[in-house]
C-alpha cells in the first residue's frame, strides 16, 4: 500500500492496515511516498513498512533505481516470510 508522507504521520497507515486485516485482505507491506524517512519511528509503529520512495519533482534516475531495488528486495523477503 502506498501512502504519502503526510498520511504516514497522521495514522492512515495504522488505520488502513487494521481495516485490511479485519476484512481479510492481505497486505504485504506499506511504502511511504515522499517526505523524510523516519526508520526508527517506523519500526516502533509495528506496521509492515517496506521502505520509501522520494517524491522530488525530478529525482536522479540512479536514486530511483536504488530505491526501487531496495523495495523489491524488501518485498521479496516479506513475501517469503
Amino acid at each position: 500500500m502506498l501512502v504519502t508522507a503526510v498520511q504516514a504521520s497522521c495514522g492512515v497507515p495504522a488505520a488502513s492496515a487494521a481495516l485490511l486485516r479485519q476484512q481479510g485482505v492481505p497486505l504485504v507491506g506499506l511504502v511511504q511516498w515522499g517526505g523524510p524517512w523516519e526508520a526508527e519511528w517506523r519500526r516502533r509503529e509495528g506496521l509492515p513498512w517496506l521502505g520509501w520512495l522520494t517524491a522530488d519533482d525530478q529525482p536522479a534516475v540512479a536514486d530511483l533505481e536504488d530505491q526501487a531495488a531496495a523495495l523489491a528486495t524488501a518485498l521479496q523477503l516479506r513475501w517469503r516470510g
